[in-house]
């Protein structure tokens, strides 16, 4: 069964990737569409097939995964959908967030790991 989580309208880029806490991000920046800049960051990532430039960007979950990628830590099966395309995201939490952010600023949806 599938329910969608949110969706969002415009051009998504996925901007990093980083190995700590597995977090990938995907951003969509301020355009004369829309004046606010959204991030979409998956964290603790096992697996992913997705391309890295999308139009639209769709969340869903499912309780189906056919290749029960991973068993021994809790994690979800997200379809992510935009236009003309679907893939997929195994991860262990999902969180957005929809703000009047530029271009350059980090994220602050990312988890940062202190300097030792």
């Amino acid at each position: 069964m599938e329910r969608i989580l949110f969706a969002y309208r415009g051009l998504f880029q996925c901007w990093s990737y980083t190995v700590s806490h597995g977090q990938l991000l995907f951003r969509s920046t301020k355009s004369p569409e829309r004046k606010t800049q959204v991030d979409v960051v998956f964290k603790d990532v096992r697996s992913v097939s997705l391309r890295t430039v999308l139009r639209d960007f769709e969340l869903l979950e499912t309780d189906v995964d056919p290749e029960r990628v991973i068993r021994e830590t809790p994690v979800r099966f997200f379809v992510v959908r935009g236009q003309d395309y679907e893939g997929t995201v195994v991860a262990g939490t999902v969180v957005h967030d929809e703000g009047d952010h530029e271009y350059h600023e980090d994220s602050s949806l990312l988890q940062r790991v202190p300097a030792k």
